[in-house]
């Protein structure tokens, strides 16, 4: 029978279709089919249910995104310490000294900076519902599941990037109300003290009255507890005072920050992991961790397991059917390269310098760049032919007389530029990579390194990685890009600066403390080789 004999009205499926009538028609299943009655002219009622689709999926995305919101509002610890952190800096900037109006400047930036970020997350969660949801719903009438489909992977795009906003948008929200609210406090306790000014004459002198009067005067000279710090360490002589200060204040900021979070997040976890162990159990059992002696006869042999209670069960059967069947058979062992010609460099003896760029070269960028960073570097290397047990004090003593002739007297400069030159010798422990601002450079700075091992150079062994658009990707034209509504300057990669040898030490696995070989700086007191020595 051919194609022509087919009778399409004989056909099963047609037959059953007319039988059924007007109740073989889809019918989209929707949650407020209860929102209408299901009489009618039929193509209003098919348009009601498709309105009545897509006010669920909205409503359920308002529920979704409602539901997140609120867990980003949630508070942390780490969340108020993060507030603390970003509330000190601010006060530690403030102007004190600011006029009023000033002040009202930097308030409405601030309110117009969160009105932009609200716009932009509103433009982004429309722009996901116009473009991604209402083209999926609509896909409906033609095709369920692709409408589906593109339903469903618009949402999983689309929770990422909105939630990642309202993320950035609630921190922003916090830190400039809780800002702003400190210099209205500011203006308005400032304004009670001047209207009061004849009874802090009267209180504490004429001069501190007239003080108070003048206080946020327009062209005032700034004052912060910043510029202040920065002018008293400043006055200090040069030399070890100045630099004790400066980088005391320094890192003793960056680590009360840095141990803040630890703790915050630790308690955070804590919490966590006490809110964890009041759950229900689950299915599997409580994680339990094993310790299956396979072999009576030696103690020694100890296999440990982990996991949940009714895995570990099947684990510990598994374990001693595959030792039973392992057990005094050779295996072998499979190796890419010959063994005995395998290198292990992790635990050899090894030698960092430092270097970093002299107080008078950074204070004189620092006057041309406010925010300029000082200078700094390190080079390392190992020594393959010794180890921790053969090392010995004469040998150590005798390398840092030899990187202090090199390299202290005076002190190598290392000129670092933008061009990237590697040099790697892994047999004698030399994995190099040094930034300078030349070929001849990069050669006269390996010859030195490997000089202290009495090791010559081989050029075949030197790489240069160069990138495709040097000019851009290392340009030093400062630039400006806007972050949470402030504007900030991008520090420039690879920037030029000439940097000296300070110290040098030696690392040895198993000493928790590093040996300290040679010091420039007289910052280690147990240094092997001093300048008077």
């Amino acid at each position: 029978m051919g194609a022509a004999d087919i009778v399409v009205q004989a056909l099963e499926s047609k037959i059953v279709r007319q039988k059924i009538g007007d109740y073989g028609k889809r019918v989209l299943k929707v949650k407020f089919e209860d929102r209408r009655t299901l009489t009618g002219n039929e193509q209003e009622g098919n348009g009601a249910l498709a309105l009545d689709w897509i006010w669920n999926q909205g409503e359920r995305l308002i529920g979704f995104l409602l539901e997140k919101g609120a867990e980003l509002i949630k508070f942390t610890f780490v969340t108020l310490w993060g507030l603390f952190v970003s509330t000190t800096q601010f006060i530690w900037n403030f102007d004190w000294n600011a006029s009023d109006a000033t002040l009202e400047q930097q308030i409405n930036a601030k309110w117009d900076a969160l009105g932009g970020m609200l716009g932009g997350t509103a433009g982004n969660l429309f722009g996901w519902i116009g473009c991604g949801l209402v083209p999926g719903a609509l896909m409906l009438a033609v095709n369920e599941p692709l409408a589906a489909y593109i339903i469903q992977n618009v949402l999983e795009e689309m929770g990422e990037e909105v939630l990642a906003n309202l993320a950035q948008l609630t921190n922003y929200m916090l830190q400039s109300t809780l800002q702003n609210l400190i210099v209205y406090s500011y203006i308005n306790a400032r304004k009670i003290i001047k209207a009061n000014v004849g009874w802090v004459s009267l209180l504490f002198g004429d001069k501190l009255g007239q003080a108070a009067l003048a206080w946020g005067n327009e062209n005032s000279k700034p004052w912060s507890f910043a510029s202040a710090t920065e002018q008293f360490t400043e006055s200090l002589p040069l030399g070890g005072l100045q630099n004790f200060v400066e980088e005391f204040a320094e890192e003793a900021w960056d680590g009360c920050v840095e141990a803040g979070y630890v703790v915050a997040n630790s308690i955070d976890s804590f919490f966590a992991m006490e809110k964890l162990k009041q759950q229900k159990v689950p299915e599997l059992g409580k994680t339990k961790y094993l310790e299956v002696t396979p072999n009576r006869e030696n103690k020694e042999q100890r296999i440990i397991l982990a996991g949940p209670q009714e895995l570990v069960k099947q684990q510990v059967i598994a374990t001693l059917a595959d030792y039973q069947l392992m057990a005094d058979k050779d295996v072998g062992v499979v190796y890419n390269f010959e063994p005995e010609k395998a290198l292990n460099r992790t635990y050899k003896p090894h030698i960092i310098l430092y270097f970093r760029e002299s107080k008078e070269d950074f204070l004189a960028r620092r006057k041309l760049d406010k925010k300029a960073w000082r200078g700094e570097g390190r080079i390392s290397f190992r020594l393959m032919d010794k180890s921790t047990e053969t090392i010995t004090l004469d040998y150590v003593t005798q390398l840092a007389n030899k990187i202090k002739a090199k390299f202290g007297n005076p002190p190598l400069q290392w000129n670092k530029g933008k061009l990237l030159y590697s040099y790697s010798d892994w047999e004698k422990g030399y994995q190099l990579k040094l930034l300078v601002n030349s070929e001849s450079e990069a050669l006269r700075m390996i010859e030195q390194i490997l000089d202290l091992q009495s090791h010559s150079v081989d050029r075949e062994k030197i790489q240069q990685s160069r990138n495709l658009l040097p000019e851009k990707a290392y340009d030093e034209t400062p630039k400006k890009k806007t972050v949470l509504g402030k504007p900030i300057e991008p520090p420039v990669k690879r920037k030029e600066v000439k940097i000296k040898f300070i110290y040098s030490q030696l690392f040895l696995d198993g000493n928790l403390h590093p040996v300290t070989l040679y010091d420039r700086s007289k910052r280690f007191k147990d240094a092997i080789v001093r300048d008077n020595t």
